[in-house]
């Protein structure tokens, strides 16, 4: 086949020139090197990378990982050994959800839901490049998975959500850069005598953390309350809603220490079953409530109640907003929409019109707050398909 000779008179093949050639004739070494910077966003570049060419596909494979989010304890397994097949993948992810729960209740998902989760190997390999993680467990064991979390370090990660049967573990200090914590619990610490001592070294654990939320508190959180009156200066009331004397040196050297950025923090009661016990938990609430009214300035908002089950479906579609640049569970009620009106619009968002209907236009997919490109990992392929 005889090569066609290129006109350098015309613009357009100096254009053409220029663009393909200028870039196949790098060392492969520098185009890889090129490539993440280029594939900055969840993954919609890396994806049209991959249809150029084989060339192409091979090097931009590993950046469609960026964004991705496995549900399900067999997807779970299948994505951690995926990921010892292939090291070059974890260093090109960014953001990461995690769930026990599969998208389908099959009867062998419900099987694996009282297995620890093999999360293990996809933190390890992880941590060092994550940004953002949304880990959700649901079985009574998954207080080990959390706990292995809190053995790595995160250098990158800038915002994390945690659900699951534990409370806040302080073995060490992995959290250097963290902001955004979102922290789905029943209970602010379970497993040490000493939960006084946990909360007193937040500061110390998350010296940059910002906004700080806490889902689903019960009536084991009944100190919260005097902890932050404790920090803030402020008075406590007892059972009879009395000042309590010389409150503000009831804990002398162990009082709560906020983190200095902290600017925001958010209190999302669960709606507990009529069957439970709820004199404890209603005080807590009104103590906070109470608390919130005065102390706006410092951002404590109270959130509406919710149900329980409705946490993880929530917990998922507010990391998916924050993944496009919404505002996901740290929207308030000051905001001028409610954090209700805010999470249904996400919900319509996610069922507009596809990208087949945007096809039969003739026109470009329309941008939608749910982000495409975020990908789920199937434990029967050892892909990751678009969405």
């Amino acid at each position: 086949m005889a090569i066609r000779p290129i006109d350098l008179r015309s613009p357009l093949a100096l254009a053409s020139l220029n663009t393909t050639m200028s870039i196949l004739a790098l060392p492969v070494e520098i185009i890889i090197d090129i490539l993440p910077l280029a594939c900055s966003d969840v993954g919609q570049t890396a994806q049209n990378l991959c249809l150029v060419s084989r060339y192409f596909y091979a090097l931009a494979k590993p950046l469609r990982f960026r964004s991705i989010a496995v549900f399900g304890v067999d997807a779970l397994r299948a994505f951690g050994a995926h990921l010892l097949r292939y090291p070059e993948i974890p260093p090109t992810m960014r953001h990461l959800l995690l769930s026990e729960r599969a998208k389908s209740s099959s009867e062998s998902d419900r099987q694996s839901q009282s297995q620890i989760a093999p999360i293990n190997n996809i933190l390890a390999l992880a941590s060092p490049y994550l940004e953002t993680l949304c880990c959700l467990c649901f079985s009574q064991d998954s207080v080990n998975c959390i706990r292995v979390l809190y053995m790595y370090r995160w250098p990158r990660l800038v915002e994390l959500t945690i659900q699951g049967h534990t409370s806040i573990q302080f073995y060490r200090d992995p959290f250097p850069s963290l902001q955004r914590l979102h922290l789905h619990t029943h209970y602010l610490s379970r497993w040490c005598d000493h939960w006084w001592e946990e909360t007193t070294r937040l500061s110390s654990i998350y010296p940059k953390l910002t906004h700080l939320k806490l889902t689903g508190l019960g009536a084991e959180a009944w100190y919260l309350g005097a902890a932050l009156m404790e920090a803030w200066g402020t008075v406590e009331l007892d059972e009879q809603d009395n000042v309590v004397p010389n409150s503000r040196d009831r804990y002398g050297s162990m009082r709560l220490k906020l983190p200095l950025h902290l600017r925001c923090i958010i209190i999302q009661p669960v709606r507990w079953p009529s069957y439970m016990g709820e004199s404890g938990y209603a005080r807590m609430l009104r103590h906070l409530k109470t608390l919130a009214k005065t102390e706006r300035l410092r951002g404590l908002v109270i959130e509406k109640e919710t149900p329980l089950e409705r946490h993880h479906e929530r917990a998922e579609v507010d990391w998916l907003d924050r993944q496009n640049g919404g505002r996901g569970c740290w929207m308030k009620e000051g905001d001028g929409v409610t954090v209700e009106e805010a999470r249904k619009s996400i919900d319509a968002d996610e069922c507009s019109s596809s990208d087949s209907d945007d096809a039969k236009e003739g026109g470009p997919p329309k941008r939608r707050r749910q982000p495409h490109y975020v990908s789920s990992f199937s434990p029967a392929v050892a892909s990751v398909a678009p969405r």
